[in-house]
């Protein structure tokens, strides 16, 4: 049972599980874990906080508590793993490289900087502690423009994203917060379509805007309670892909509200690129319309008429590797099935049945998308006799590379009409699955792409900037 209770040292409201906190020699104030306290008006002396990490592999943490100095002793002290040479397992984000730079043994004492995170790793599973001021006030760190920035929740209480993405939609280049995933070992980004409630002590990346250079955490978004991941009720499909060792995924909302077959800000999230080579392996899908080539990790799209949604999947793949899809749904329509197409191999798979998967070995290296396509369909059997030639992505790479993604090998023909209808460009191609077409100079604007190929035309608006 949750208690509240009020500490006569300072004006403090404690809110947690009783078993997890205690006071300690001196009247200390100990918190364990997701027991969560903040405080109403200011706090005096000293607080510990004890974060349990389950495992020997890396965490991302922050401190909630102002002060703690991390030195030979404090590695000693939290059994800190030892790396390569005098490496040890505390390191922090470099935004001019995005690479870690680990703390080296008996180098100076630092102290960790408030609303920051560190890559954390023991060298066997157990508590890492804090011991600081409490931080009764919102929280600015410094950050560089146009970065990956790596922050923490600095307070000893829960943090709400969903009010930290709304107050700081102007800063985020990427609207949503990234965690790290230590099952997968890929950052996940959580945003309005899957938002998530950060715990005391949780480490995680943001990407900000050119011309930002500071980033409030505000104290007004704690809160007492929240599981890490909240209950969502929306529908939802996931894509899993497999090389047997690592494992990813990729997630498309299907919702009543807020989502359309474009971009939408703070409902889709693309895959994180704060570390180097963080993506050498990786699923995720693009934009079903209007698509600019970039990579979601979580994609909305509108709930109504999800049968006529065709899903562009984007792979990251070395040759010769075999990987394995299957799939994951929630909420989903009964009666509603999901297949994965495969453009090289010609072959549509269902994935929605139990034990089913979809296996291929990469022939050549993959990095993009064209081949892969994840459909939903509720009559019949989907075949590749019936796939949508609408499930096409074309789009302006810039002012000078028409790209088109999805077309199967085959010969195709290309024209671009301007507003008045005349016709400005014309050619033939040899499609490959992303065809990368050089245009003759033309002016911006609006123009009408007709693509033919195999009696199958599509028709599409494209703005030239």
């Amino acid at each position: 049972m949750k208690k509240i209770i009020t500490l006569i040292m300072s004006i403090i409201t404690l809110s947690g599980y009783s078993q997890e906190l205690f006071i300690g020699d001196s009247n200390a104030l100990h918190v364990f874990n997701d027991a969560v306290f903040y405080v109403n008006g200011t706090a005096t002396g000293d607080a510990n906080y004890h974060r349990t990490l389950d495992t020997t592999n890396w965490y991302l943490i922050s401190s909630p508590l102002s002060g703690q100095i991390f030195n030979d002793a404090y590695v000693s002290a939290n059994n800190i793993a030892s790396g390569q040479g005098n490496n040890r397992g505390i390191a922090t984000h470099q935004p001019a490289t995005n690479t870690w730079a680990y703390y080296q043994a008996s180098s100076v004492d630092q102290t960790f900087t408030t609303g920051f995170g560190y890559s954390f790793k023991k060298a066997a599973a157990g508590n890492v502690s804090f011991k600081g001021i409490i931080n009764t006030a919102d929280v600015t760190p410094t950050v560089t423009a146009d970065s990956w920035m790596l922050l923490g929740n600095p307070f000893l209480s829960y943090m709400n994203i969903v009010s930290l993405i709304n107050d700081n939609t102007s800063n985020l280049k990427y609207i949503g917060v990234y965690v790290w995933n230590e099952v997968t070992k890929t950052y996940d980004i959580k945003n309005l379509a899957e938002p998530i409630v950060l715990a005391p002590a949780q480490g995680f990346f943001v990407r900000v805007n050119p011309g930002v250079t500071s980033f409030t955490l505000k104290k007004s978004y704690q809160q007492a309670t929240g599981d890490v991941f909240r209950k969502n009720a929306n529908t939802m499909v996931e894509l899993l892909m497999t090389d047997g060792s690592n494992n990813k995924s990729a997630k498309v909302y299907y919702l009543d509200n807020n989502a359309t077959v474009g971009h939408d800000s703070g409902y889709d999230g693309e895959i994180f690129g704060g570390i180097v080579n963080a993506n050498d392996f990786a699923v995720y899908t693009q934009l079903v319309s209007n698509d600019e080539g970039k990579k979601y990790q979580i994609q909305a799209l509108p709930k109504t008429d999800m049968e006529n949604k065709v899903v562009p999947v984007g792979v990251t793949a070395a040759a010769g590797k075999e990987i394995t899809f299957t799939a994951a749904s929630m909420n989903f329509p009964e009666g509603l099935k999901m297949f994965l197409e495969d453009k090289v191999t010609n072959t549509v798979t269902r994935l929605d049945e139990e034990n089913t998967s979809y296996k291929v070995t990469m022939k050549e290296a993959i990095n993009g998308i064209g081949r892969f396509y994840l459909h939903t369909k509720s009559k019949g059997v989907l075949s590749t006799d019936n796939v949508s030639f609408s499930n096409i992505s074309i789009y302006a790479k810039d002012n000078n590379i028409l790209r088109v993604v999805g077309l199967s090998n085959g010969k195709a023909n290309v024209k671009m009409f301007n507003m008045l209808g005349k016709q400005v460009f014309a050619t033939s191609f040899n499609a490959t699955g992303v065809d990368d077409i050089k245009l003759a100079k033309v002016a911006a604007g609006i123009y009408t792409v007709h693509l033919e190929k195999e009696g199958n035309i599509l028709n599409k608006k494209l703005l030239i900037e």
